[in-house]
């Protein structure tokens, strides 16, 4: 105890000796670790990329309604507009 004592052990080297006399063994479940999660970075990353997309195509959308297509009544009231769910179609007429 002399020693050990005048030795002072950080917290680090205290918890490491502590894991390692309770049956620790350094990278012992390494391989079963790795497969755990494996593809979780991948799989979330398009599904975040994908959300993305949506919601730029739905922008695009509401913008080209609003900023000025031809419009099948007479009045030109945005909202009226919007309402119609969907770009209008051109009459062959005109």
């Amino acid at each position: 105890m002399g020693q050990l004592s005048q030795q002072e052990l950080t917290a680090d080297e205290l918890l490491l000796t502590r894991a390692e006399a309770n049956g620790y063994q350094r990278g012992a479940h390494r391989e079963a670790n790795e497969v755990c999660g494996r593809d979780k970075h991948v799989a979330k990353t398009k599904k975040n990329q994908d959300a993305t997309l949506r919601r730029y195509e739905q922008r695009q959308e509401t913008l080209v309604l609003v900023a000025g297509t031809p419009r099948e009544s007479s009045h030109s009231c945005c909202i009226c507009f919007l309402e119609r769910k969907g770009p209008p179609r051109l009459n062959a007429e005109t």
